[in-house]
């Protein structure tokens, strides 16, 4: 399959939000951030999701699988520890976690 650079933005762009959102249930949207095995296996399962549209675009490689999987359940940590109390309802920190989406590719 062939992908324009712009192509493969996009696709990677919606499989992030499917797998961030659509995918992640209320379990592990309470305990990415308290508990490294829900955390990782979040990392893990989205890490595929984007495996997929990277190996149909020819980009796959298993080390990546890995970076990717830990990168992203080390930002969703972050993200769910630095907000508390008060701060919960900051979503400036949402917004920088999203923003680093681009580098986790």
């Amino acid at each position: 399959m062939t992908f324009t650079n712009v192509d493969l933005l996009f696709w990677l762009f919606f499989v992030h939000l499917l797998a961030d959102f659509a995918l992640q249930g209320e379990f592990v949207t309470k305990y990415k951030g308290k508990s490294i095995v829900v955390g990782l296996v979040h990392g893990f399962l989205w890490a595929g999701c984007v495996g997929v549209v990277l190996a149909l675009a020819g980009h796959f490689h298993v080390a990546w699988m890995g970076i990717l999987a830990v990168s992203h359940a080390w930002c969703d940590w972050w993200k769910m520890n630095a907000l508390t109390g008060d701060d919960s309802k900051d979503y400036r920190l949402f917004y920088i976690d999203q923003c680093l989406m681009p580098c986790k590719f």
